[in-house]
């Protein structure tokens, strides 16, 4: 099971993330954002969710420092998404997470995929 990286695709404009779900603000990633938006999951595997932020510049954004995934029952990073060592195919709810993270990733029309 792969996490998926993301680039920002070019010329975004504000407006169009605001149309995306993005609000005015920031949230526990980056306190003094500009824009923010969360995507819940909950399931039986629990409560999660991504967090993505934009700081001062919109251009300046990238999937590691701009995202977090949380673990929302404990309301911490959910530690299992960022470790590159594990077998991932032995733990059912990250895999979940991470099938639902590429999945909302994906879908998000000012995104696109970094191919390795």
């Amino acid at each position: 099971m792969k996490i998926n990286r993301y680039a920002l695709k070019n010329d975004v404009t504000r407006r169009q993330l605001e149309e995306c779900g993005f609000v005015p603000g920031g949230s526990c990633l980056l306190r003094d954002a500009v824009l923010y938006r969360s995507h819940f999951i909950a399931d039986k595997y629990g409560r999660f969710s991504i967090r993505i932020v934009f700081k001062d510049a919109i251009d300046d954004w990238n999937d590691l420092d701009n995202v977090l995934v949380m673990e929302d029952d404990f309301g911490i990073r959910y530690n299992a998404f960022y470790r590159h060592d594990n077998d991932r195919k032995a733990f059912p709810t990250l895999r979940h997470v991470i099938e639902e993270y590429n999945s909302f990733m994906d879908a998000q029309p000012y995104l696109e995929r970094i191919e390795d």
